[in-house]
């Protein structure tokens, strides 16, 4: 009834916002996180929680591990001047 008296009311482009307004607002509570994650969880190895090609997994595991490894060398080199600092200051 509501979408019948929008259909009347408003024009075309009016509609289309309204529409998109509606949905952005709307709470999505349609989706059920356990029914989504049953199947996954019963793959093999990473393709439980990535992608099912291995070869995609393999890629992304080589990134994180590359950004890993550069973050862990900033906050090496981060602690060693706060430890300068900290030693200078007393």
């Amino acid at each position: 009834m509501l979408r019948n008296l929008v259909k009347l009311s408003l024009p075309e482009q009016m509609r289309f916002i309204a529409l998109f307004v509606w949905k952005c607002l709307r709470p999505y509570n349609e989706m059920d996180n356990t029914d989504f994650w049953k199947g996954p969880s019963k793959e093999h190895g990473q393709k439980a929680v990535l992608w099912k090609n291995e070869y995609y997994n393999n890629l992304m595991r080589k990134i994180q591990r590359e950004k890993l490894a550069r973050l862990s060398e900033s906050l090496k080199k981060m602690h060693a001047f706060s430890m300068w600092v900290a030693g200078s200051v007393l």
